[in-house]
């Protein structure tokens, strides 16, 4: 109030406009900031590049691999569990509470059956006070489940990485490991990795549900994620009545991280066996699936 001396009535109302303020520019950090929506790209990587780099500091998460599993399941930040939890990564909550959580958020997700169809279901998902406590948890829950000990045999290779991640069951989508390997070449994420890339010849690997129960007349989609070197290839076969095995499909591994193979159902498929077979120079490696005909 312009011109007027500052009366005792007006002093809490300045005290208090002061404290939020002090609040305000402590929750402004990159580490501290409230979720607040969806970012545009560059913006939103130069936000979450420290507190993934700091996960990988702690656990040996590569922070490529957080960054790009953050911006495919946050959705740049703008996803309904971003804006109301802090939760970048969707990581359920279990009986024993995270170290990191703060609670847990209740709302619709979407999963996947055995034959990659999309369902939507309710979860509950485990709730932060920041940004930074989610990226910290994500690093705290791979590093202390032991279905994913297998990928901390490759925090040098990111796509390897998330590869193992997914073979053990972190998400239903068949497509997951191939989605985050694409974020992070299109975004060129793996300059943000503090651990130097590998150089070893690797085992390929190869996985994916086969085992398939549908309808005569139906055309079913059959997905593999795959990771292997690039001179490798993989080849996808089928064999009736226990005969031999045929190859109905061949592909090279360069650039391919996920492969798929589309065969119309007859009567005559009902135990088909479908498999799906990578070599490159570090071995072989396959997966094996049944298909069961109705109707």
């Amino acid at each position: 109030m312009r011109g007027k001396r500052m009366t005792g009535s007006h002093k809490p109302a300045v005290l208090l406009l002061t404290v939020m303020m002090f609040v305000v520019g402590l929750i402004g950090s990159p580490s501290q900031a409230w979720a607040s929506g969806k970012k545009p790209p560059a913006e939103f990587i130069a936000w979450v590049a420290p507190m993934a780099q700091q996960g990988e500091r702690e656990f040996k998460v590569p922070a490529s691999v957080a960054i790009a599993q953050a911006i495919l399941e946050s959705g740049w930040g703008g996803s309904r569990l971003t804006r109301e939890a802090n939760s970048f990564f969707g990581i359920k909550c279990h009986r024993k509470q995270s170290p990191h959580q703060n609670g847990c958020h209740e709302i619709e997700t979407r999963e996947y059956d055995a034959a990659g169809e999309p369902h939507l279901e309710m979860a509950r998902f485990r709730s932060y006070a920041t940004p930074a406590d989610s990226f910290l948890d994500h690093g705290h829950f791979l590093r202390n489940t032991k279905r994913y000990r297998a990928a901390f045999k490759h925090s040098d290779n990111p796509e390897r990485f998330i590869h193992e991640v997914h073979k053990a069951g972190y998400a239903t989508d068949p497509n997951y490991a191939h989605m985050i390997i694409s974020i992070i070449h299109k975004y060129d994420l793996s300059r943000f990795d503090l651990t130097p890339r590998g150089t070893r010849v690797l085992a390929p690997s190869v996985f994916g549900r086969l085992d398939r129960r549908a309808a005569v007349g139906s055309t079913q989609k059959f997905v593999v994620s795959v990771h292997g070197d690039p001179d490798g290839s993989i080849t996808w076969q089928v064999s009736r009545d226990g005969g031999a095995w045929r190859d109905v499909r061949r592909a090279s591994l360069k650039g391919a991280y996920r492969s798929s193979y589309e065969h119309t159902l007859s009567s005559a498929d009902h135990g088909l066996r479908i498999r799906a077979v990578v070599s490159s120079s570090g071995g072989t490696a396959s997966v094996e699936g049944r298909v069961q005909v109705t109707g």
